[in-house]
């Protein structure tokens, strides 16, 4: 047992220094006196106050938390925030499926461009962009109003 975080032989050690330096009919005068002392500081209301201030000081906390209905503000932004992490591992998600299929396309584009045609011969490639490197994206073909094919590219004059 520890009062004051003083355990039971620190005290007895404190006791028997006590009756070594006062002697046994000193250390009960000094124990009386001392015990008068701390009823009247007990009993004081002074005394009373600290204690009083201090379980205020304790309960504050707790009570402005009640008063500020922090509780309700904390569990509606907790369930909220819970939402949208749900909602953003969803979109997470839905993005990385997203990335799957568009590079399983990319890659089954890319080696039926680099297969060979079943002629034996390479298959047609598209008109590029001139001056553009090679496995760039193809230039865009357009059909004119007299039904004629145009490559956009080599019409403008600002590419070439």
């Amino acid at each position: 047992m520890e009062i004051f975080n003083v355990g039971f032989g620190e005290l007895f050690f404190i006791l028997l220094i006590m009756l070594i330096l006062l002697g046994p009919h000193e250390m009960t005068k000094a124990a009386r006196s001392l015990g008068r002392f701390l009823r009247q500081v007990t009993r004081s209301p002074v005394w009373h106050d600290v204690v009083e201030t201090s379980r205020q000081l304790r309960e504050l906390p707790n009570k402005i938390i009640r008063e500020a209905n922090v509780e309700e503000s904390l569990e509606e932004f907790e369930q909220v925030a819970g939402e949208i992490q749900g909602e953003l591992q969803d979109g997470i998600q839905q993005i990385n499926e997203e990335t799957r299929s568009i590079t399983a396309e990319a890659r089954q584009l890319r080696a039926e461009a680099s297969a060979p045609d079943s002629t034996g011969g390479e298959k047609e490639s598209s008109p590029t962009i001139p001056g553009a490197p090679k496995g760039s994206v193809p230039a865009f073909k357009a059909t004119s109003t007299g039904g004629e094919e145009d490559n956009c590219a080599q019409s403008s004059p600002d590419l070439k």
